[in-house]
């Protein structure tokens, strides 16, 4: 004995798994995507597998880490292949999970009445074209207050950023609904519904609003608006704000195009009011806040 340590070995059923692992990954593009839970599955136990048949290796590796040993290594080199393919065998499930196109499909359409000085009613239509119950978190208003000098006053709802809903938010959540943020020619506030009645019944979104799937839900909400918020401004605009929660449990808010009116010294003019009457697509979720159309 020469009093050295004898160099691990990495065990030949991890190189083995190492090389199914690869061959599998290298075949995901041509594979359908029905069997992607499968190979999730698949990618995840080799995974473990293979990290328990190298835990000689792994504790040989900390150990020195932790003894700051200058002692020459003593892990073969195909060992630290076979920690490169545990990586990728956690990287590729995870680009599918990623990569899985979204079997969510909710849809909404708005009826707005009218708006007056004091209050708006909007009529929420969702559409679940999913097959899975949809779940729908908060409905708020944005009230837009502005003097406009274009005559497509609705794309001020396409204008919102995640910052400028962030802020109305938290003036609402500080301050009230209905607080103000902006400056004189262009001012926005975020109000909750007074009273949601689902089919004729009242009901609370303490708990999320489900609309199951293939199914049609009609969702009614009052707003109450402040009066004074239209003075010295000649528009008046309001976006529908919806939250919802995706498969993950992940909640979004998304703003979306609803009723513009013209206003003259707090007068409505009706004749001159424009709405969307366009679907909006609410999941899968958008990486921007404002609604897409549906198409």
């Amino acid at each position: 004995m020469d009093g050295t340590t004898p160099a691990l070995q990495t065990p030949r059923a991890a190189q083995a798994l190492t090389l199914a692992a690869l061959v599998l990954s290298l075949g995901v593009p041509l594979m359908p995507q029905v069997i992607y839970p499968l190979l999730i599955s698949s990618f995840y136990l080799i995974a473990v597998l293979t990290l328990g048949l190298c835990r000689e290796e792994i504790k040989s590796v900390f150990g020195r880490l932790a003894r700051r040993s200058n002692e020459p290594p003593i892990i073969p080199k195909d060992f630290y292949v076979v920690m490169l393919m545990v990586a990728v065998e956690i990287a590729v499930p995870t680009y599918l999970l990623a990569a899985k196109p979204s079997e969510e499909n909710l849809v909404v359409s708005f009826q707005i009445e009218e708006p007056s000085a004091h209050n708006v009613h909007v009529d929420y239509i969702f559409r679940n074209l999913g097959k899975d119950t949809a779940l729908v978190q908060a409905l708020a208003l944005l009230e837009i207050a502005a003097l406009s000098q274009t005559e497509d006053t609705l794309a001020f709802c396409d204008q919102v950023t995640p910052m400028t809903l962030m802020i109305v938010q938290s003036g609402a959540g500080f301050m009230g609904p209905g607080a103000q943020v902006g400056d004189a020619s262009f001012r926005q506030s975020l109000y909750f519904p007074k009273e949601i009645t689902v089919e004729g019944g009242p009901v609370n979104l303490k708990t999320p609003l489900e609309v199951d799937g293939t199914k049609t839900k009609t969702v009614s909400a009052t707003f109450q608006l402040d009066p004074n918020h239209t003075k010295d401004t000649d528009t008046l605009v309001i976006c529908p704000v919806i939250s919802s929660l995706d498969v993950n449990n992940i909640a979004v808010a998304a703003v979306c195009r609803g009723a513009a009116t013209q206003v003259s010294m707090g007068t409505f003019f009706n004749q001159k009011t424009s709405r969307s009457f366009q679907q909006f697509r609410l999941l899968p979720h958008s990486t921007k806040p404002t609604c897409p159309i549906a198409e």
